[in-house]
């Protein structure tokens, strides 16, 4: 089976299951927030390594930047709707707080990676 490059990439790898596990937390929040704050947090997470597989691939090195910097904005977007969710007990603090460590380190290796591209297209 073939494997994409982007597939390959730890920081890819992080945010797909950071959105797995997304999916998962969301299943038990309230049906009245359906269309509300679970899509919205859905739509985020995925977002994340969807824009870092698109981005990676880009040839110059202003569109890798800016879908990489879409990944980081949807990672930020994705810890503010879980502290807004834990707020309404839709998330323990615990879950919250695992999601929180990858969502920093996610968010790390994003801007780490965006400099690492942008220092070797100058090269």
């Amino acid at each position: 089976m073939y494997t994409y490059n982007f597939e390959k990439l730890e920081i890819w790898q992080l945010s797909k299951n950071l959105t797995v596990m997304i999916y998962n937390t969301t299943k038990d929040f309230p049906d009245s927030e359906k269309f509300g704050i679970t899509n919205q947090l859905r739509r985020a997470a995925v977002s994340i390594p969807t824009n870092i597989a698109e981005g990676v691939n880009k040839t110059s090195e202003k569109e890798r930047s800016r879908y990489l910097q879409i990944a980081y904005g949807s990672s930020m977007e994705v810890i503010s709707l879980l502290l807004i969710s834990n707020e309404l007990n839709y998330i323990y603090s615990e879950d919250l707080e695992k999601c929180r460590i990858i969502i920093n380190e996610i968010s790390n290796k994003i801007n780490a990676y965006n400099r690492k591209l942008n220092t070797h297209s100058k090269s």
